[in-house]
């Protein structure tokens, strides 16, 4: 029986040639999760709600924190009483919560991210 967890991600935004944009999302982990990729692209489609799409045409870099009291090196230990969600949050923060979008910078599935969710078209190279 599918259910839902409200969570909260700190989000920060770099741009190529623009400020950061700093700000807090609010997440919706429907569970159960059958494929983890997609759920991220999810949950990514999520945190950035709140950024024109325009805006997100010259996207460099997102960094992610979820909140959580107890953490080992910066990662947290269990953010929920449900271990499913907790398996999605390791899942998510596998990368250090970090995604990069330069076109010479990014993996496979961040190049996932910019084709399904249409962003970072401008950016350039890191180097």
């Amino acid at each position: 029986m599918p259910r839902s967890i409200n969570a909260e991600v700190n989000v920060i935004l770099t741009f190529d040639g623009k400020e950061q944009m700093f700000y807090d999302a609010p997440l919706v982990i429907t569970l159960p999760i059958e494929d983890k990729d997609a759920f991220e692209v999810e949950m990514v489609r999520q945190i950035l709600l709140p950024v024109p799409n325009d805006g997100l045409q010259d996207l460099v870099k997102i960094s992610t924190c979820y909140s959580g009291e107890a953490s080992e090196g910066g990662k947290p230990l269990a953010l929920f009483d449900d271990a499913e969600a907790n398996q999605a949050i390791d899942h998510m923060t596998r990368h250090n919560g970090k995604y990069y979008f330069q076109p010479d910078q990014r993996d496979d599935y961040e190049q996932r991210l910019v084709d399904e969710l249409g962003i970072a078209s401008r950016t350039r190279d890191f180097a």
